[in-house]
């Protein structure tokens, strides 16, 4: 895991980087070398790197529930969804539980019948 967060580190950076010749061609420097960072820069340059990885990490939000949609579509309990999410059933079935019941069961991802309504 730790892998895929040095790649998302670097893509950050060399997206920050690039974001900074964009608005800043002075600091293009021949022999492909990393630009040095002006000083009035370093605060864009982490914000730059920091969308980049909050629009990576969203992008992986989407992706796990489509994953637990799927799982769930395919008769997996909240049980074992919570397990492979390491968190509680109760607290995948509370995250989760918009995209629609796959089977009658409770949270505990045992079969059961659905409660009514009081009236």
């Amino acid at each position: 895991m730790e892998d895929v967060s040095h790649l998302v580190a670097d893509e950050a950076a060399a997206r920050a980087r690039a974001s900074l010749l964009r608005r800043r061609p002075d600091l293009t420097r021949r022999g492909g070398k990393p630009p040095e960072v002006p000083g009035e820069e370093e605060a864009q340059v982490v914000l730059d790197r920091l969308a980049f990885v909050r629009e990576a990490a969203g992008r992986l939000q989407s992706d796990m529930t489509a994953l637990v949609f799927e799982a769930r579509r395919l008769g997996a309990s909240w049980a074992r969804v919570g397990i492979a999410l390491q968190e509680s059933p109760q607290t995948a079935f509370n995250r989760y539980r918009h995209l629609g019941p796959a089977q009658p069961e409770d949270a505990d991802g045992k079969p059961g019948r659905r409660r009514r309504a009081s009236a």
